[in-house]
């Protein structure tokens, strides 16, 4: 089976007075079903845990950049429950300043890609990671004191569709659709000028396994 990237939606919110947001997000039916949240937000707090359908999501990176003064992250769910189910990300205090949360579902994949995270670096920021599974996609984070909605995030020399939301750092998140070849992959995010720094933080979304073939593409959602 190949893999399908579907349904998209963002989310900035200020939980202000609470510990927490919470929005919806519509879950593609299909088999091997995943879903990826990619969340960015101020130093001053710390995200605890995430559940999609009041199921706890795997925290796969949760990072701390001195440089941005933003934390920043990746969770992941296998099997979540298919249609609308409410996303729900705790914090470990009240807050307020603007949390930034794209979601990213797919079908025919499995959790546990490589991840690799590298802070902010000038324009264009290129990375190389390896041990790559043929039939994967890359989801591709970049986050920023820029705005770098004009930026270009591309995989393999492909451009990637991409949303970027600004909470007084702007975060740009896309995945690629074209199935990779085993080995290594070449992922580059630019901003708006070459001195502009922005990082490159990118989880690979594996096939199934047994899977393979290409991969196709589903519907956007924006949450407010």
């Amino acid at each position: 089976m190949a893999i399908t990237v579907g349904n998209k939606s963002t989310n900035t919110t200020t939980p202000g007075s609470n510990n927490f947001i919470t929005f919806n997000h519509t879950q593609d039916t299909g088999s091997d079903g995943l879903i990826v949240v990619a969340i960015s937000m101020a130093s001053a707090n710390n995200t605890t845990t995430v559940t999609y359908g009041g199921v706890a999501m795997t925290q796969r990176l949760k990072y701390n950049s001195s440089q941005l003064m933003q934390r920043y992250g990746y969770w992941e769910l296998e099997g979540p429950s298919t249609g609308s189910n409410q996303v729900r990300i705790n914090f470990t205090a009240n807050v307020f300043n603007p949390v930034n949360t794209q979601v990213q579902s797919f079908t025919g994949a499995e959790a546990g890609g490589n991840l690799n995270n590298n802070d902010i670096a000038s324009s264009p920021h290129s990375r190389t990671r390896t041990g790559i599974t043929a039939g994967s996609v890359m989801m591709v984070m970049a986050v920023s004191t820029a705005n770098i909605s004009s930026g270009v995030i591309s995989v393999d020399g492909t451009s990637v569709t991409k949303n970027t939301l600004n909470n007084n750092r702007f975060q740009s998140v896309g995945t690629s659709t074209n199935p990779l070849s085993a080995g290594s992959v070449v992922s580059i995010v630019t901003g708006p000028e070459t001195w502009k720094a922005l990082t490159n933080v990118t989880l690979e979304i594996k096939v199934k396994s047994g899977g393979g073939g290409g991969s196709t593409t589903g519907n956007f959602f924006l949450a407010m």
